[in-house]
């Protein structure tokens, strides 16, 4: 049976071509870029600091993919582009195996508050 575009559904169904392989991964430049918007606007807006916490607002900004847990592991982003990596010492390795964007990485020992290292990068 031919269809209102002249073709069979047999025709149409053998001419879908899958698009995923068009899809490209973000590159590190549209990171990056991220980024510089983002410290732009926060000098604009006076934001001393910016808290991107492990999951999507890592991964937004970052690239780097680490899922949320009990464990504090994230970054924090500066005005002035400067970005620090906070995680348990036991991951600093991974988070350097995963770190699309440079930045300087700051461990905890599990009987040290994540939180005061937190506190102390801000100062």
């Amino acid at each position: 049976m031919i269809g209102i575009g002249g073709t069979t559904i047999e025709e149409e169904l053998t001419a879908i071509q899958p698009i995923v392989s068009f899809a490209k991964p973000i590159q590190k430049k549209e990171f990056q870029e991220r980024i510089d918007k983002a410290c732009q606007l926060m000098q604009e807006q006076n934001v001393p600091a910016l808290y991107l916490h492990s999951g999507k607002n890592l991964f937004y900004f970052t690239g780097m993919k680490w899922n949320a847990s009990e464990r504090m592991v994230g970054a924090l982003l500066f005005p002035n582009g400067t970005l620090l990596y906070i995680a348990p010492e036991f991951e600093k390795g991974t988070i350097f195996d995963f770190m699309l964007i440079k930045g300087s990485v700051h461990g905890w020992e599990e009987h040290e508050s994540p939180y005061q290292l937190f506190i102390t990068l801000l100062k």
